[in-house]
């Protein structure tokens, strides 16, 4: 017999997680993970969030394309 894990219906913050993203004032109006990339992308901007020079070829992203890609990749998802 197989038991198999089910993921959680949503991802829920620990008291320890709460409180060290409360200290990083960007982000104390977070109740979600998937409201940090919009806040990060706002902030950041231009910063390179992402770059892995191993890749061939080399990818690079700033916090805004990064975000960018983030939303179309949640939307893939959604409309499956």
């Amino acid at each position: 017999m197989t038991t198999s894990i089910q993921p959680p219906d949503s991802w829920q913050m620990s008291d320890r997680e709460r409180a060290n993203l409360q200290k990083v004032t960007l982000y104390n109006s977070v109740q979600s993970l998937s409201e940090i990339w919009p806040l990060a992308a706002k902030h950041y901007n231009q910063t390179i969030a992402l770059h892995d020079p191993h890749a061939k070829p080399e990818v690079k992203f700033t916090y805004a394309e990064l975000n960018e890609q983030i939303q179309k990749f949640a939307a893939g998802l959604q409309s499956l």
